[in-house]
């Protein structure tokens, strides 16, 4: 209620309604009369009527009436002025009174409106008065009804709603008349009361401020609002400038629908109305028109706001596909930067306009935002083109990292490997345009880049979609898939509830550089040292199996800024952990639920099922450990050289870290009780998965390269007596493997540590008869113990057997100690169980029928090479078995082997050797034999017609005994008939008289002697005092010498007796011996001396009566012919010869009575019929002027030498015609050397009755050739010289002939040498040498030098032919290189040597080697090689010797090194 008491005063009328108290509604029909007002009236000239309104005191009215305006007079018809009376209150100090007048011009067209306050400021306003006449209708009836508040309109009127139908009308007819108000204004005012004159624009201006706008007014007239506006649209024109094509402006009036209405003068700036025009033909609302009127009114006139859409075509215009990709430079930059702007104000203006409707408004800006993000203007760091944010779909983009935060450095990492929004793009909007900086950030964010990089957002959006992608996550860089673990291990705390995820998607760097996720099948990693572990896999690296190991990286590259400490690493050891990644091979810990203990018997346990019966009685788990990763590895072995380094790694691996190791060797029985309860303390422990996979697999390495399981294998301590079996068993290979841990050895693998006679005996069967176990026991069981075991073997039945003899020693040994298999051996005696040697590491087992245990000749054992047809010949096994009595008893009473072989097994012999004197060592067996078991008859008939007697023809003839041959006396003699008459060819050692005497009585054999006389004839004999004093007193001595040393037999010494009794010793001057046959002289020849047995006497040269060396070897010669009775017998009288010479007769009586002397029946005595007190007169000879002589022994020892070295010849004054020669080495290989002594030679009578070997064999060793020359040696009696006029026989130095080879005396088996004949080989061209232009030693020899290089150039040629892939390389090509060897052959890293030794003698098998050439060949002994190359102008001759692994062949005794002495120019030989 605005007042209590109105009143109106109307000329005389004066009255008021009133209330009561204010409580009672103002009526209308009970107006009271006033005679007295409460104020004084105006003058009623003013006014016709006056409305007094008293204020209800404390009424909003009050204020209201304070916010009256002076555009309320526009609106009362006939008021044209309202005054407000201010009172002073005590709240404020000025006169709120004021004056609102109104005054019409030109005819009411214009109204103007004054507002003077009490100061007397005056404001005027024009107001242009529009008014139409409205035709109502009949059937509307003008209901001026009003509600109760008076301050509603009744929506439902209709009346009301007829006038505002009939108002749209007038805003159309208003812009009319504003379009004239210019014209009005200049007719109706002065120019004072209007100032300037309004312009199209301002009229433009005042008309649309006139515009109402929705809910300005009342809601209830919004629709008229709408309709106005719709009116207006095809009617208002808006100016709009616009320069023509001579660069004038001009203004144009186009429809409001080409206008773009845009306030901020940026915009404009940045997108000018040129740009608008060009694409869309649009126009800018003039900036005043803009800033004055009301937006939404020019919006709703349709002025289109800048819309979003229009700058993203405009942009999608500008930057057409094809040309999407702009480049990220500054100005560039700048450019997207201001779109940015742009772009950012239009969305603020769709807040703005749009925030009444929230849900359309969102849409709005999520359909703006996913445009936006399709448009490749984002500019990146370390990017030459902007991106779009689709492209980096699921992915993160960052805002420039701020450079005050602190990040650790593998999240820096991480933020620097996402893509960056180029910082060069904030730097100018925030330099340029400051206020704008965080709306853009906004915007930008809006879109999805990250201001601030929290780890579990960089998880979420960056390194998870690229752990999980592997086409994404295999380009990352090694340090961002490094640091992206590093981000969990720093930030572990917020991402332990992702710990399962994390064990599947992480990417993990191995050692070798590869990255792999942890979900990938068959991956396992595992930790190195360098993370501080000790039981680290890596030394299980094999070919075989490559374990994974995590990268060192993760420390090294972190060790400053996480791993400082121990402590740093063991926790990241730890976490890692987490990942299953570990030091150890993979562990799993499995629970397995099982209702009762039945419930095992499809289980690894089944064995334990009745054991545990009485141990557990309800449900229970079992806490396993199982290592799928050991099962990989030993699952697949096929025992390659790469399994069997794996297991062994593996084995000692497991052994050395038993410790820790150990508690994966349990598994824990848990009743369900405990579990409930949560204790889960295990009722029982019981091998776990893993520890029976290891009893399971066959991956124990064993000796002979092989992988056995473990409860096959044994571990015999060396200390253990059976220690020597482990060849036999399937014993740990410790030379691979050494295991320390016997807890892990016996209880965990189960190794077995002793090996039984029994198990030696299972073997010893499988070996010797091919009986496996279980047929051996059936055989066993099938019997009784004490039967002997039948045979089904054939006769014939021979094992093979790889294994020497002296391990099978051991293997009887052990079974002969043990009851069980000596009994067992002795029922199996019908089988082949006796071990046959057939070469150092083979043999066979055979029939103990088919053996005897010794050959006391030890003939048959050297014939084994002689092979007999449709003969099963015997064999000796004692020279195999040591002689040792426990063997002889074994096999003689256990296995029934004969003791000897009988006279059968020699007999077949007889014709089937080709040597010499193997047929006679057979033939004195069989001799021998046949008169000890009396089979005489026997033998001589089944030898009638066998050609077995060796003939000395030069056809090599064998004759039978029924052919008479002759039995030689005398080795000349014989040769010189040996084409003759049939003469025995005699072994080259003395046969016994007695054999002697039996084989000619059973073939009736007559002597060389009978057909062939002898006559000796000495010229000026004298009796030779010294020789007899000296052996009159020593010949005792001799015999006991001879005859306790077994040189002779008793026959023999009795013979000599006879001979010695009627001997006599001369000196003469000569000594001449001729030999006849029938008529015919066969031989004259000249000795130094001679013992003729037939007449008793001892001839010698006076010139050597005191020569030792001569009178000595006569008389050894004559006593015995055996080298070593020889060599012995020397040496012996040698030193009685010193001691007679020292101390004289009683220096020999005095030796004699020292030693233990046997008397002999014949004792051997000279006759004494020397004068001794006149002793004769002797020719004296300087001991100086004796001649060297060489003994037997010397020769001997020379003999046994594999080949000769040359050795230092003691310097001896010899006489003018017996000066010798030097010995030296031979010139070349095979080649004679020869030692001369004298003119002379002593030949003992019974000489003439043995026999020497004759024949040189001399082999021509060639390159081609594999054959060995043998080491010939002739007797002193074997060289005779004729005379060429008398051709007789006459003197001959006496001379001993070596020829060096290969000697057959040492048994050393012949290296087979590669030899090359370059005329085998085609398509070469190896014999174009090139000339040399080599520099050599000016004092070298030039032909060897030059024969050396042509050597080098033809073996480099036949190299680079032979070996196209490999570089051969010629060391000496352009100048000697110092280098001990010629040539270089490399492939990879695999490098041969080779030395060349060229020679142009076809058969010089001899060079100089120096030390460092033998240095090299020392320390490559595989890897050196020397070409002897054979070389001739010729190409067909020439040949290369390849001597390969030179230090083995120097070992085997298939090559010599010798040594030369060098001797000087001015040296001579005294």
């Amino acid at each position: 209620m605005v007042s209590n008491c109105p009143e109106i005063h109307s000329r005389d009328y004066h009255f008021c309604f009133d209330t009561a108290d204010g409580k009672e509604q103002i009526g209308y029909i009970r107006p009271i009369w006033l005679d007295k007002c409460d104020e004084v009236l105006p003058s009623a000239e003013e006014w016709t009527t006056c409305i007094r309104l008293p204020i209800q005191r404390g009424s909003r009215l009050e204020e209201n009436f304070d916010n009256i305006q002076a555009k309320l007079l526009l609106f009362l018809n006939r008021l044209r002025r309202i005054e407000i009376v201010g009172r002073l209150s005590s709240t404020t100090t000025n006169d709120q009174s004021r004056i609102f007048t109104r005054i019409d011009h030109a005819d009411g067209k214009i109204i103007e409106l004054q507002e003077m306050t009490t100061n007397g400021t005056v404001t005027k306003n024009l107001w242009l008065v529009v008014k139409k006449v409205l035709q109502v209708s009949e059937h509307i009836t003008a209901d001026f009804e009003i509600p109760v508040t008076r301050q509603e309109i009744l929506h439902d009127n209709i009346w009301n709603e007829w006038l505002k139908n009939e108002m749209v009308q007038l805003i159309p007819l208003a812009y009319t008349h504003f379009q004239t108000l210019p014209d009005l204004l200049a007719s109706s005012l002065s120019s004072v009361e209007i100032g300037s004159q309004l312009t199209a624009v301002q009229v433009l201006i005042y008309f649309l401020k006139l515009i109402p706008t929705r809910n300005e007014l009342d809601p209830y007239f919004n629709p008229f609002v709408d309709k106005n506006m719709k009116l207006l649209m095809g009617i208002i024109k808006l100016p709009v400038c616009r320069e023509d094509t001579s660069g004038q402006l001009h203004t144009e009036w186009v429809q409001p629908s080409q206008c773009i209405l845009v306030k901020d003068p940026f915009i404009r700036k940045i997108l000018p109305q040129d740009l608008l025009l060009s694409h869309f033909n649009m126009y800018y609302v003039p900036e005043q028109l803009a800033s004055e009127c009301n937006e939404r009114t020019l919006i709703k006139l349709g002025c289109a706001p800048l819309q979003f859409s229009s700058i993203i075509r405009l942009i999608k215009e500008l930057y057409k596909h094809q040309e999407q990709e702009h480049s990220t430079k500054t100005s560039s930059i700048e450019q997207i930067a201001q779109w940015l702007l742009c772009i950012d104000y239009i969305l603020q203006q769709q807040q703005e306009g749009e925030q009444t409707c929230v849900g359309h408004n969102e849409r709005v800006e999520t359909t703006s935002i996913t445009e936006l993000k399709q448009l490749k203007i984002i500019p990146l760091n370390g990017h030459s083109r902007l991106v779009s944010i689709d492209e980096y779909y699921e992915q993160v983009i960052l805002f420039p990292l701020s450079k005050t935060a602190q990040y650790k450095k593998p999240f820096k990492i991480v933020l620097n490997d996402l893509p960056t929004l180029d910082e060069r793009l904030l730097q100018y909007i925030e330099d340029k345009f400051p206020r704008r900086y965080e709306s853009i950030v906004n915007l930008l964010k809006r879109l999805g880049l990250i201001e601030t990089p929290m780890i579990k957002e960089i998880y979420r959006l960056h390194m998870r979609p690229i752990l999980l992608d592997v086409n994404r996550w295999s380009t990352k860089s090694d340090s961002v898939l490094i640091a992206f673990l590093l981000c969990i291990y720093t930030h572990f705390d917020q991402f332990e509830n992702e710990i399962d995820q994390l064990k599947k998607h992480m990417v993990i760097k191995t050692r070798s550089g590869q990255f792999v996720r942890l979900d990938t099948p068959g991956t396992i990693i595992h930790l190195t040292s360098t993370y501080g572990c000790t039981k680290s896999l890596e030394s299980l690296v094999s070919s075989k199996h490559e374990f994974t190991f995590i990268s060192d990286d993760y420390i090294n590259n972190y060790r400053n800024e996480l791993f400082r400490t121990t402590d740093d690493i063991n926790n990241f050891v730890r976490f890692l952990g987490q990942f299953n990644i570990t030091e150890f091979l993979q562990i799993n810990i499995i629970d397995t639920h099982f209702i009762n203990v039945a419930q095992l018997q499809t289980t690894q346990w089944a064995y334990l099922i009745s054991e545990l019966n009485d141990i557990v009685r309800q449900p229970f788990i079992i806490e396993d450990c199982c290592c799928n990763e050991f099962n990989i590895l030993v699952a697949p072995s096929n025992n390659t050289a790469a399994d069997i380094d794996l297991c062994s790694k593996l084995l000692n691996y497991l052994d050395r870290h038993h410790a820790t190791v150990a508690p994966c060797y349990t598994a824990s029985i848990i009743l369900v009780d405990q579990v409930k309860s949560g204790r889960r303390r295990p009722e029982k422990y019981i091998p776990s998965t893993f520890c029976l996979s290891l009893r399971q697999y066959a991956w124990i390495p064993i000796e002979r390269g092989k992988l056995a399981k473990p409860d096959d294998v044994y571990c015999l301590s060396p200390k253990s007596e059976t220690s020597f079996f482990h060849r036999y068993v399937s014993h740990l290979d410790q030379a691979k493997v050494s295991l320390n841990n016997r807890e892990f050895i016996l209880n965990i693998l189960g190794l077995q540590e002793h090996v039984l006679p029994m198990t030696i005996f299972e073997l010893f069967m499988k070996w010797s008869c091919s009986l496996d176990r279980d047929a051996l026991w059936m055989l066993l069981g099938d019997t009784n113990q004490l039967d002997i075991i039948n045979c089904p073997l054939p006769i014939t039945f021979h094992q093979s057997c790889h294994d020497t003899i002296q391990n099978i020693h051991r293997v009887y040994r052990f079974l002969i100690t043990d009851n069980t298999t000596l009994n067992a051996l002795h029922r199996f005696r019908l089988w082949p169980l006796v071990f046959v040697p057939l070469n150092n590491s083979r043999g066979e087992f055979l029939f103990a029928h088919r053996l005897y245990w010794q050959d006391s000749t030890s003939l048959l054992s050297k014939l084994n090479n002689v092979t007999l047809p449709n003969s099963d010949r015997r064999i000796s096994i004692q020279g195999y078995y040591s002689n040792d009595g426990k063997f002889q008893k074994f096999f003689i009473e256990t296995l029934q082997v004969n003791f000897e072989p009988t006279i059968d097994d020699y007999l077949p012999f007889l014709i089937y050797i080709s040597n010499i004197n193997d047929i006679w060592r057979l033939i004195e067996v069989i001799i021998r034999l046949e008169f000890q078991q009396k089979r005489q008859i026997e033998v001589k008939d089944r030898c009638r017609h066998l050609p077995f007697i060796p003939c000395m023809s030069t056809k090599n003839m064998r004759v039978k005994y029924t052919d008479q041959p002759l039995y030689p006396h005398d080795l000349d003699i014989a040769n010189f008939l040996s084409n003759t008459l049939p003469i025995i060819q005699l072994p080259n050692w003395t046969l016994s008289s007695e054999f002697k005497h039996n084989f000619c009585l059973l073939f009736e054999i007559r002597s060389l002697a009978d057909v062939i006389q002898l006559q000796v004839h000495v010229t000026n004999e004298q009796l030779s005092i010294d020789l007899f004093n000296f052996y009159s007193h020593s010949i005792e001595l001799i015999q006991n010498f001879l005859v306790s040393k077994s040189f002779i037999a008793e026959e023999r010494s009795k013979y000599l007796a006879s001979i010695f009794a009627r001997m006599h010793f001369f000196r003469v001057d000569q000594i001449q011996l001729s030999y006849h046959y029938r008529v015919h002289t066969v031989r004259t020849e000249m000795c130094d001396a001679y013992v003729d047995e037939c007449a008793g006497r001892f001839y010698i040269l006076k010139v050597f009566e005191k020569s030792e060396m001569r009178y000595i070897e006569t008389m050894v010669k004559y006593l015995v012919q055996d080298r070593m009775a020889i060599t012995e017998l020397t040496s012996f009288i040698m030193k009685l010869s010193q001691i007679f010479q020292n101390e004289g007769e009683q220096g020999l009586i005095k030796y004699r009575d020292m030693i233990i002397t046997q008397e002999h029946e014949y004792k051997w005595i000279f006759p004494n019929v020397y004068v001794t007190s006149s002793p004769l007169s002797i020719e004296e000879i300087s001991v100086n002027d004796e001649p060297i002589d060489i003994t037997d022994e010397m020769t001997e020892q020379l003999m046994n030498e594999p080949l000769p070295e040359r050795k230092p010849r003691s310097q001896i004054t010899m006489e003018k015609d017996e000066e010798k020669n030097p010995t030296c080495f031979p010139s070349k290989a095979n080649a004679t050397e020869s030692i001369e002594f004298s003119n002379t030679k002593s030949y003992p009578e019974e000489q003439r009755q043995s026999t020497n070997a004759t024949s040189v064999t001399k082999s021509n060793h060639s390159s081609s050739s594999d054959s060995i020359s043998e080491v010939s040696r002739e007797s002193e009696s074997n060289h005779l010289i004729k005379d060429k006029k008398t051709r007789e026989s006459i003197h001959k130095d006496r001379s001993q002939v070596t020829t060096i080879g290969c000697s057959n005396t040492t048994s050393v088996e012949v290296a087979k040498f590669q030899r090359i004949r370059i005329s085998t080989l085609t398509g070469t061209k190896l014999y174009i040498l090139s000339s040399s232009s080599i520099t050599t030693n000016p004092a070298d020899n030039i032909i060897d030098n030059n024969t050396g290089r042509q050597g080098e150039e033809f073996v480099f040629n036949f190299l680079k032919w032979k070996h196209p892939d490999k570089q051969v390389k010629w060391m000496n090509e352009r100048k000697e290189s110092g280098e001990p060897y010629d040539i270089e052959i490399r492939k990879n890293d695999d490098i041969e040597r080779i030395e060349v030794k060229t020679t142009r003698i076809s058969d010089q098998h001899t060079f100089q080697i120096s030390i460092r050439e033998i240095q090299c060949l020392l320390e490559n002994p595989m890897k050196y090689h020397i070409y002897r190359v054979y070389y001739s102008d010729d190409p067909d001759l020439t040949k290369i010797t390849i001597l390969s692994q030179v230090k083995y062949h120097l070992e085997q005794k298939q090559l010599a090194l010798c040594m030369t002495i060098m001797q000087q120019p001015d040296e001579q030989l005294n």
